[in-house]
């Protein structure tokens, strides 16, 4: 490595452009540096070696601070010349300075670690450079010259990669100048471009020690490689400029070949070739090789942008560059996840803290359907592990799907796979239904409700919405019994259609005796569908008053009658006046101020109710085989019962 100024006397007066006088002020020595020496010496550098760094030059530099770093070094520019970034020596690290200035042109020192480069003034991306250049320096009578190579900082996007100015690092700077990364970029490395380059080794013979070549290595007209040993028949390592295959000539006998690690050859090896004959041995030490590849001891490991393992279906006698139906498979690994590939992704596997961090959790991806077989050990099916196995999804038996629980449920949903009758609590009991369920409660649901509504009273306001806790259709869409009760609703009931029963009423706390009794009472029963009004009046002094009914009565009723009872005064004549006008009815006594209770009764007359007229006798259909309600009151066998017991699960008729 150069150390200190290099420097050359000034024979060129630059005020006049004449050669200087004095003892160097001969033209013959001014043509002999500046028209030979210096130009051979730089067609010389241009043929033995390509421009870029040789040596040192090394860049250091802080993400977030404000410089970089240039150690001393050397390089060549395209044109041959020599740039010496010297310790001890100067540089010039003024970005504004005129390129062609020799005079005034300020330089800095190169210390022991190098050159300091702000970064100020620049931002975004930047290349550093390193340009021949030398500055004047005068003393007296005989300036010098100064070798001062040129650091600055240019835009990446505009900058000519020529070799005039040589890069030695790529950087990126904020708005403020300040350093965000650092990396070689465009820096390339000098190389010396020759045909042969010969090795030679340390040699000794009887009383002397010298060196002797050992082999060569050259390129061929056709662009191979040869490596050849000095002294051999043929070459020991050629490699294809058309194909890039390398190939050992002849047998290779080493204790061990290093590729990534320990490889033993037995035979005659081709590396990227079309030549496989023989067997590759990594780790089995003498052992001798079962496969083609053997390896023991580690992984093998591919990497890169097509890194992966690929094999072909054992059926397939060539390979199969694009498959589309399994003729070749590839494993291989892409964002945090091993995959499986054939023509398209068919499995992904996550590990535990890529399935975390995403946004399902998925560890295993299958793309579709999937077997599951017990191959005659235990049942086909899934287990389920938190902290422990807690659930199993699979087969209870050969026709007997479920779900078990392992907390103490054991299989509480369960389902026939051949008469597709549905148990649940009722462990591998047989189903008695298509759905048979067991337990203290057999059932809840609940329907979530999108729109609060309704109004005062007993009988809300109907609303809007969507909540459904149980849902069923069919001709008889649900069928109930019960020890107790066939059924029991916490709170209001809507029947969206007519209510038919054998009796009814209504049972509640006796009022007397809430503690002690219960009070119950039967509901009024009618062949129509009959409206009641009741109220009270009291007629004036002149014996009329007025019955005040709703403004939709008459709307909603037709066959309107009224009952009087008058109260408080012995006989006397009380009777209605005309019909009901304007929702109202006038009521008569003689004589008057008499106190009158009134009942008025009104058949229904709403579309509904004209669409849905109950008819209060109907005779028995003849075909039928159960014609009675309540067979047991009349002394006929329960068989006889309309709505009997449900045909049992998986015999129902598909007629």
């Amino acid at each position: 490595m150069v150390e200190g100024l290099v420097r050359r006397t000034q024979y060129w007066n630059l005020p006049t452009h004449t050669v200087r006088a004095g003892a160097t002020g001969h033209g013959e020595s001014l043509i002999d540096l500046e028209e030979y020496l210096l130009p051979m010496t730089d067609a010389r550098a241009s043929a033995l070696h390509t421009w870029g760094v040789a040596q040192g030059l090394e860049v250091s530099a802080t993400v977030g601070a404000g410089e970089v770093t240039v150690s001393a070094g050397v390089a060549f520019d395209a044109s041959g010349r020599t740039i010496v970034l010297s310790a001890a020596g100067v540089a010039v690290t003024d970005p504004a300075v005129d390129p062609t200035a020799v005079l005034d042109v300020e330089t800095v020192a190169v210390g022991p670690a190098g050159v300091v480069l702000p970064t100020a003034g620049s931002a975004g991306s930047c290349v550093l450079t390193l340009t021949w250049r030398e500055v004047q320096r005068d003393s007296g009578n005989s300036p010098t010259l100064l070798h001062a190579p040129w650091l600055r900082l240019l835009p990446a996007n505009t900058f000519p990669d020529t070799g005039e100015h040589v890069v030695l690092a790529g950087l990126e700077l904020s708005a403020a100048g300040l350093i965000t990364s650092l990396a070689p970029g465009l820096r390339r490395l000098t190389a010396s471009p020759t045909g042969r380059v010969e090795l030679r080794a340390p040699h000794s013979t009887a009383g002397s020690v010298g060196q002797a070549p050992v082999a060569t290595l050259g390129a061929e007209p056709n662009g191979d490689v040869l490596l050849e040993l000095l002294g051999g028949a043929i070459p020991a390592l050629r490699v294809s400029a058309g194909s890039g295959d390398a190939r050992l000539s002849g047998a290779l006998t080493a204790p061990s070949l290093t590729v990534g690690g320990a490889a033993t050859v037995g035979s005659t090896l081709s590396v990227g070739g079309p030549v496989r004959t023989g067997r590759l041995a990594v780790g089995l030490g003498d052992a001798a090789s079962a496969r083609d590849v053997h390896i023991e001891g580690t992984e093998v490991h591919s990497g890169g942008p097509g890194g992966g393992y690929s094999f072909s279906d054992r059926e397939m006698s060539s390979f199969v560059e694009n498959p589309e139906s399994g003729q070749r498979w590839v494993w291989y690994a892409k964002a945090g996840e091993a995959r499986l590939w054939s023509h398209e992704d068919v499995l992904k596997v996550r590990p535990g803290a890529v399935a975390a961090a995403s946004s399902d959790g998925v560890g295993l991806d299958v793309f579709r359907r999937m077997r599951v077989r017990s191959n005659g050990i235990f049942s086909a099916g899934i287990w389920f592990h938190q902290d422990a196995d807690r659930g199993f999804v699979g087969m209870l038996d050969d026709t007997h799907v479920g779900f078990y629980g392992a907390n103490g449920a054991g299989w509480g949903i369960v389902m026939d796979t051949a008469g597709a009758g549905v148990g649940i609590g009722i462990g591998a009991a047989a189903t008695a239904a298509r759905l048979h369920v067991d337990g203290f409660t057999a059932i809840r649901a609940a329907g979530r409700i999108s729109r609060p509504g309704g109004g005062p009273g007993p009988f809300p306001t109907p609303v809007l919405f969507r909540g459904v806790g149980v849902e069923a259709s069919g001709d008889i869409g649900i069928r109930s019994t019960g020890q107790l009760w066939a059924g029991q609703f916490e709170g209001d009931v809507r029947v969206n259609g007519t209510l038919s029963k054998s009796g009814g009423g209504f049972t509640i706390d006796h009022p007397v005796d809430p503690a002690g009794k219960y009070l119950s009472h039967s509901f009024v029963e009618s062949p129509e569908m009959l409206n009641i009004y009741a109220g009270k009046l009291v007629t004036d002094l002149g014996g009329f008053g007025w019955i005040e009914l709703p403004p939709y009565f008459e709307a909603l009723n037709r066959d309107v009658t009224c009952t009087l009872t008058p109260v408080g005064r012995e006989k006397p004549h009380v009777t209605v006046v005309g019909e009901v006008s304007g929702h109202r009815w006038q009521v008569r006594s003689d004589p008057g101020r008499v106190t009158v209770h009134w009942l008025v009764t009104g058949v229904r007359q709403d579309p509904w109710a004209n669409a849905h007229r109950i008819v209060p006798e109907t005779p028995k259909p003849g075909t039928q085989d159960a014609p009675f309600l309540h067979p047991e009151l009349y002394g006929a066998e329960l068989e006889q019962e309309l709505f009997g017991q449900p045909v049992a699960a998986g015999n129902e008729s598909t007629e």
